[in-house]
């Protein structure tokens, strides 16, 4: 019976299942072989010698084989299962020419990658869309090395190799635009070539790592901005960077930024992403946490200068309060286009307060509609049960409605729905004044603004900025 669906609607019910019950259903028939093989080798995970030239050997010798992976296959997956990095790229070689419609490549659990292997394959995957590296460790090749080795007097650092690796136009990803890095380390001419190599990217994610090089993660973020000028969704997770460095490549980007997640260290962060990226559409911030963790590695490594610049002695906790919430506002006000705001880990105190009062707006007019809608469906069952109860004076029989649900009415006349629809905080804090429940509660907070609670802002902010400018007149 699956057989005589549709070829896609087969297609579509083959992609939910495991590759191994995808791999038994093509051993039932012939039929089955010929339907469930696009499905099969749309994406290929290679790691070991002998299933790799298993592999090429099938495709010369198959020709229907060779017909299906050119035409669907379009993830590839390395996995570095035996051997080292150099030794499974060299028995890639012949395999990848034959698979030339890859659009995404994805690298895992390499402990020596040389990025110069991996610029290789531009030449061989000239449809390469999207690049991923999970686990790995990138490298510089074995020459860089030798000659870093015998020459301790000039050394041969990320800053003298980039003149080179600009200037030449071989082994260059032309069509990639994504690129990530999922707990990947690196060194600065590793990371530096590997920007190089990718002259087109729109989109980077730098997740975190476990870097060995102290500085490597602030020089990627550095260097970034002047190999890869067209990117517009930026994710940046390293541990180990500098605010200036931050702000520094959120400036250089500027308005052609649509999706920005950033680390927060300072309220300057806020001021430079409202100052430069007005034209975002998706924002994340994740503030740093105000109790220090156990990881001090990187505060034992800062210098005088670094804490001068991050831990100013004239101002005080208030006022970076204020100052965060200010900064915020302006961020709220400028960036026109913006459907989406995250603030992660965010204490209470430092969400303004037109963020609450929005979420609060919008809470109750969805509260209202789903109480209109309950009510509507509810209200002949509920006449029904209350018929019953009248003829039968059973005190067990009760509405399926329960009016208790509803908030009391606070001091304002207006029904209080606690922020972010907790219910485990909803019980304590029925009636409480909004100023003094934002004050109650010092907990870090997530919270989400999709485009209601961002109209709503933006509805309160306009008599605001008008007061504000009578005032200056």
């Amino acid at each position: 019976m699956l057989l005589g669906l549709p070829t896609e609607l087969i297609h579509h019910v083959l992609g939910m299942l495991p590759r191994h019950s995808i791999a038994k259903l093509s051993l039932v028939s012939k039929a089955s072989y010929y339907t469930c093989l696009p499905v099969l080798y749309s994406h290929l995970q290679l790691g070991l010698r002998i299933p790799i030239q298993q592999l090429d050997v099938g495709l010369t010798r198959n020709l229907y084989l060779k017909d299906i992976v050119e035409r669907y296959t379009r993830t590839l997956t390395i996995i570095c299962r035996q051997g080292t990095g150099y030794s499974l790229t060299k028995d890639l070689k012949t395999l990848l020419s034959k698979l030339t419609s890859i659009h995404t490549l994805i690298f895992v659990d390499f402990d020596a990658l040389p990025v110069e292997n991996v610029r290789q394959l531009a030449a061989v995957l000239p449809l390469v869309e999207s690049i991923q590296f999970r686990y790995c460790h990138l490298i510089v090749s074995s020459s860089h090395r030798m000659s870093t080795h015998l020459r301790p007097a000039m050394l041969l650092t990320a800053r003298s190799l980039q003149p080179q690796l600009q200037s030449s136009s071989e082994h260059i990803f032309q069509k990639t635009t994504c690129l990530t890095l999922f707990w990947t380390d690196f060194s600065e001419p590793a990371i530096l070539e590997l920007f190089c190599a990718l002259p087109r990217l729109l989109c980077a994610n730098l997740g975190a790592n476990h870097n060995r090089t102290f500085t490597a993660n602030d020089y990627a973020v550095s260097v970034l901005g002047r190999n890869c000028p067209d990117i517009t969704s930026l994710s940046v997770s390293l541990q180990q960077v500098r605010e200036e460095s931050l702000c520094n490549l959120i400036a250089c980007f500027g308005r052609q930024l649509r999706d920005l997640s950033i680390r927060c260290d300072t309220p300057r962060t806020l001021d430079v992403i409202a100052a430069h990226a007005s034209q975002i559409k998706h924002l994340s911030v994740r503030a740093v946490p105000s109790v220090p963790t156990q990881d001090t590695h990187f505060q034992q490594r800062r210098t005088p200068m670094d804490q001068l610049e991050n831990e100013s002695p004239e101002e005080t906790p208030e006022t970076i309060e204020k100052r965060s919430q200010n900064n915020m506002v302006e961020i709220l006000h400028r960036c026109q286009g913006l459907v989406q705001l995250e603030m992660i880990a965010w204490r209470t105190q430092e969400i303004p307060s037109i963020v609450w009062e929005a979420i609060k707006a919008v809470a109750q007019r969805r509260q209202g509609r789903d109480l209109k809608v309950q009510l509507e469906i509810d209200e002949p069952k509920a006449k029904r049960k209350t018929d019953l109860i009248k003829k039968r004076g059973s005190p067990r029989m009760r509405s399926l409605y329960n009016v208790a649900d509803i908030p009391p009415a606070s001091d304002d006349g207006v029904s209080w729905l606690y922020p972010l629809n907790s219910r485990r905080y909803r019980h304590q804090d029925q009636g409480v004044p909004i100023k003094n429940l934002k004050r109650k509660q010092s907990l870090s907070r997530n919270i989400t603004l999709r485009i209601e609670e961002l109209q709503e802002i933006r509805k309160q902010l306009i008599p605001l900025r008008a007061n504000v400018d009578t005032s200056l007149l």
